[in-house]
């Protein structure tokens, strides 16, 4: 089975993370083994509000993982930081407002 890791940084759009994770679960192929990081970089000045929402949200997804920065370490700092845990074949940048429409990711990865 092909592992893929996927990493979408937050700031404070818990809300367009949902549909980019509801997009990523529903579309991509089911025998992928897939593993997607949350990593957040504006927990410090979210709405607490939001955030125990997107918590709640989260919890329904065995295959999703979060990480509180505790402060902005930017982008590419976000992503870095998930390189320690990966055991994947492939790892995917994913920008939080991305919804997918078919199953891009598994199309990549049927490619190689």
């Amino acid at each position: 089975m092909q592992k893929l890791t996927a990493t979408i940084v937050a700031y404070q759009n818990y809300s367009d993370i949902q549909k980019t994770i509801e997009s990523i679960e529903k579309y991509t192929d089911k025998n992928i083994s897939k593993k997607i990081y949350v990593v957040d970089n504006g927990v410090a000045v979210s709405d607490p509000d939001e955030l125990s929402s997107f918590m709640d949200y989260i919890q329904k997804y065995d295959d999703v993982e979060y990480y509180d920065m505790g402060e902005n370490t930017g982008f590419s700092k976000g992503h870095n930081y998930v390189l320690p845990y990966l055991d994947s074949t492939y790892h995917a940048i994913i920008n939080p407002d991305i919804l997918l429409e078919h199953d891009a990711l598994g199309g990549i990865i049927h490619m190689h």
